[in-house]
């Protein structure tokens, strides 16, 4: 009964874990409004270079990534929102521009897929503990398994 309560109360301790590590993960990053600055850097980070493999726009020091950081900074002088300037970008370059891909179609779906594989392993995982657990339970002797074994003892003891 220990061993089990135990299992009960590491399962619920990593339940908690994985609950608070997602809820903090999706808790909003700030409340105060950004500065032009910030603004400007997080959108860079969030556009790829069109030239460049692999890098952001922050990242690059190619001649059109310095074009980009300079066109953000105009656009958000200009007091368009992220989301405008975003799809700007999107507009011209296409919807490789955005380094976060949208969560529409194919993406979407290159998304969802690593989601619902670990959703279904769980479930696996899951039902073959629960299957195990019940298999064990029904492979014990029950009382009058051990009468029956007993009395087949006895008759073979007492002879033939």
């Amino acid at each position: 009964m220990k061993r089990r309560a135990m299992k009960s109360l590491v399962w619920v301790f990593m339940t908690t874990v994985l609950v608070g590590a997602l809820l903090i993960g999706s808790w909003p990053e700030r409340s105060r409004p950004s500065t032009a600055a910030e603004r400007i850097e997080r959108i860079s980070t969030q556009l790829r270079c069109p030239t460049c493999q692999g890098l952001s726009v922050a990242d690059s020091d190619s001649p059109l990534s310095r074009s980009s950081r300079e066109e953000i900074a105009r656009q958000v002088s200009e007091g368009r929102s992220d989301v405008e300037i975003r799809s700007f970008f999107v507009e011209r370059y296409g919807p490789d521009a955005l380094s976060t891909p949208s969560g529409n179609g194919f993406r979407a779906l290159a998304y969802g897929l690593p989601l619902a594989g670990a959703l279904v392993l769980l479930l696996v995982l899951a039902l073959a503990t629960r299957r195990r657990r019940y298999s064990r339970a029904a492979a014990a002797p029950t009382a009058a398994d051990r009468t029956l074994v007993l009395r087949a003892l006895t008759n073979r003891a007492n002879g033939p």
